[in-house]
């Protein structure tokens, strides 16, 4: 048996790395269609997958495992049947999602010739945006016939082969137009979950006829990636699942003279919530746009109006991710007496003043880091003048207090159940009046762990170091736990600290 699975395209330090088309998912379909009996596209075959090592079989199968990266599956499966029979790591098209990565299984034409170029795909025949798997408009209605023979140009490469074709695939889009098209002469083949699929393969391979080719597809850990996370429990679980039940299918067909090829069309990489942007959240943006949004999410087409291109271009950038808050408040209050009588001549001014910064960023796409600056001014008079008909002095108190703001705090997944958060704080504050001027510094070192169980259970256990020129030093351990309640929307959680308190000045 050989086993081929391609890892994603990988994004280091801002830029991409571009796929290795003469070592790629195109070279493996290229040896694929140069075995079978094809003309080939020009495209060089996989040099460790000579085309006549597959020509010598009688069955040649291609089952495509959705979103199982080479990294992910080192990572989560190093022992397991993929693993120990991989062949070599293969780069993934560009774009390395799925529209453009199976449309060039089926064509072995790179996303350039056929044109579908992500789940969202502009389409200048109706100068739209549309959903090339599922053959309709976004937000709108199917396509027809003739636009469907627009955007589905690129022949199928079960058209060009010399032996019979299947296509074994989910049954709820075997029969959809996308599925139709690209199959070509190929039969298609239905099934309803995991075991159906490996039983559809075995019967191909086992009944009578004339050698074949077999492309087969299963998406379902890519929809738990999508989900939950690539390194979600679940999907990982899956995994294991399916190599579970491959190990079993190469067993009861030993001996039936099949060469079985396993790829992935693209890998993943979880992603921190803080890395997106929502278009919804920018409408002025929004507004210059001749057309959706388009391609994916990670590599996203911007159709710009033709007099707002230079403008857009210039909004993108602004995109940091930097916060910036500003907050003024003036207040004037009369106070009574202390006997709640209103006192005609006493009143308090207050002044305050909050500026705060935040840069956020994430290292590897899942290290989230943040450094935060803050400033907050008080200014508090109170005045209390003699009343009328008394000899009573005049009373005066002012405070000018400031405080000075420094944080740093990172967040690290260990584990899809598990999360570990540092950081360290300094805080300097100091305190005005005519008679005293009061100065002090707190800095704080914390770690925190958060394990999250069942999708019910979460625990929080952590400590924090402080250490206070006024106060000293002092340990505050933290822990807290909580139950979910799904099906009432509810919790029930207790909390536990021990915390030094101390108040300045």
């Amino acid at each position: 048996m050989t086993v081929v699975t391609p890892p994603s395209i990988y994004v280091r330090a801002g830029t991409i790395t571009s796929p290795d088309y003469a070592h790629s998912t195109l070279s493996l379909t290229a040896s694929i269609e140069l075995a079978c009996g094809g003309p080939g596209t020009g495209m060089a075959p996989l040099l460790e997958l000579p085309p006549g090592a597959l020509a010598a079989k009688r069955s040649v199968v291609l089952l495509i495992i959705d979103g199982l990266g080479l990294d992910y599956l080192r990572q989560t499966s190093a022992d397991g049947p993929l693993a120990n029979n991989l062949l070599c790591g293969l780069s993934s098209v560009c774009p390395a999602t799925t529209s453009a990565a199976i449309s060039s299984f089926f064509t072995a034409v790179a996303p350039a010739g056929h044109g579908l170029l992500g789940w969202f795909t502009p389409f200048e025949g109706r100068d739209q945006v549309v959903l090339p798997l599922l053959a309709r408009v976004r937000n709108g209605p199917g396509l027809s016939a003739a636009d469907l023979a627009t955007l589905y140009h690129s022949p199928p490469l079960a058209s060009r082969l010399a032996r019979d074709c299947h296509v074994v695939t989910a049954r709820r889009i075997a029969g959809s137009a996308y599925s139709r098209f690209h199959a070509g002469p190929a039969q298609v083949h239905g099934y309803r979950s995991l075991s159906g699929l490996f039983g559809q393969l075995e019967h191909l391979l086992r009944a009578d006829g004339p050698p074949r080719y077999v492309h087969a597809y299963w998406s379902e850990l890519d929809h738990l990636a999508h989900e939950h996370g690539v390194s979600h429990r679940r999907t990982r679980e899956h995994l294991r699942q399916i190599e579970t039940q491959l190990a079993r299918f190469l067993r009861q067909i030993a001996g039936s003279d099949t060469l079985l090829l396993v790829s992935a069309d693209h890998g993943f990489i979880d992603t921190a919530p803080g890395r997106s942007l929502l278009l919804n959240d920018y409408p002025d943006l929004a507004q210059q746009l001749r057309l959706p949004l388009a391609g994916e999410s990670r590599l996203a087409f911007v159709h710009a109006k033709p007099d707002r291109r230079e403008k857009l271009g210039v909004d993108l950038a602004d995109w940091l991710d930097w916060d910036t808050t500003f907050r003024y408040s003036k207040s004037y209050t009369e106070i009574d007496d202390g006997a709640f009588r209103v006192d005609p001549n006493r009143f308090t001014r207050n002044k305050d003043l909050t500026v705060g910064s935040k840069l956020h960023a994430v290292m590897g796409d899942a290290w989230d880091h943040s450094l935060q600056y803050s400033v907050y001014h008080n200014y508090q008079l109170s005045v209390d003048p003699p009343d009328p008909k008394t000899t009573q002095a005049t009373s005066r108190f002012k405070l000018d207090s400031n405080v000075y703001g420094l944080d740093y705090q990172n967040s690290l997944p260990l584990w899809d159940f598990m999360t570990l958060t540092s950081g360290v704080d300094y805080k300097y504050e100091v305190s005005n009046n005519k008679s005293f001027k009061r100065r002090q510094r707190t800095t704080g070192y914390y770690v925190q762990d958060q394990v999250s169980l069942w999708d019910r259970v979460d625990l929080q256990t952590g400590v924090r170091l402080e250490d206070n020129t006024e106060f000293g030093t002092s340990t505050n351990p933290h822990v807290s736990g909580a139950y979910k309640i799904k099906e009432t929307n509810s919790k029930i959680g207790f909390s536990l600290n021990f915390f030094n308190k101390y108040s300045f000045p």
